[in-house]
Order: structure tokens, then sequence, then C-alpha cells
């Protein structure tokens, strides 16, 4: 098996999260090792949308695609109060699906991942179309009084297997 990361390229919709360190969200948490507070996405509001368009992959579309995974480092400001509730997955048109949830007690960064192995559009297994269609999307409910988080990285992961064939010829043994 084989696995490639994808990484963020651009913003496709920043509803309530702010920038700070970069120019873009995107360029906030596209890093290959998470810089912590060095620059992040940030936001404290209600609700909050981070949606990101990914780098087209470079795997052969005769591939077998076993899963997505998307992922992000996060955590919730020191000294905040309130619930903190995240969701991850993917966003393809305006419709957003998500793979995995988690609620965020420490103050300290985390590893929060999601891993899907079919398009929640479809059900089908996930295909070279479908993962360039889709973007990593990140939905951030926080309960009063409004705590604080931020995510310094975001990345995905694909696994896949390059299928092997065997060429017969005629008249061999």
């Amino acid at each position: 098996m084989s696995t490639q990361t994808i990484r963020p390229v651009s913003t496709i919709l920043q509803t309530s999260f702010t920038v700070v360190g970069a120019s873009t969200a995107h360029e906030a948490v596209d890093e290959e090792t998470q810089n912590g507070d060095t620059d992040y996405a940030t936001c404290n509001s209600a609700t909050a949308v981070l949606a990101l368009g990914l780098q087209n992959h470079v795997i052969p579309e005769d591939a077998v695609f076993n899963s997505l995974t998307v992922a992000c480092w996060l955590r919730r400001l020191a000294g905040a109060v309130g619930t903190v509730h995240l969701d991850i997955g993917v966003r393809s048109g305006e419709t957003f699906y998500m793979i995995a949830e988690l609620d965020i007690l420490g103050s300290s960064y985390v590893a929060f991942s999601g891993t899907s192995t079919a398009s929640p559009v479809t059900g089908l297994p996930w295909t070279a179309a479908a993962i360039n269609a889709s973007d990593w999307c990140f939905v951030a409910t926080l309960g009063p009084p409004r705590a604080t988080i931020r995510i310094t990285q975001a990345d995905g992961e694909v696994d896949y297997e390059i299928p092997t064939f065997t060429q017969w010829v005629d008249g061999a043994s």
C-alpha cells in the first residue's frame, strides 16, 4: 500500500475564522510539521466554517483507493471557558459531509483526524476524480460563553494501491 499526503492550496470558504501569521487560512495551516502558534486559523464565534482546496494528487487513475484521511492539529485557548466541538470532513459543492467529531477539552495542541473508505457523496469507494473534486472541511461549534480554538496544521492522506497485472502469452505453459 502507498500513501500520499495532500496539502491545502486555497481557501474555499472562511466563515468566522481569522488568520494569524499568514496572508490566508490555507497558508496558515499548510506546514509539513505543525508549528504551534507561529501561524494558525482561529475562531471564537458560535459557529465557524473553514473549507480548504487541496492540491491535485498525482496518483494514477487506475489506482485502488483504500481510504482518505482528513487531519489537523488544534487546541483551545488556555483559560477559555465554554464547550468546543469540531467536525471534520469533506465538502462537495455546497454540501458538507462530516467524517469525524471531537470535543476539545485541553489547551495543548492535539492531533485530530477522520478516515473515510468511501466517498460520502456517493457511498462508493473513493476515485481519483472524487478526491480531486473534494475540499477539506472544518466546522467548529463553540458553546457559551465562547471558547477560542486554533488550528495550526491541516492536511490529508490518501492510501492506495496500484493494481498489478499478469500478462498471458498464447502458447506459454
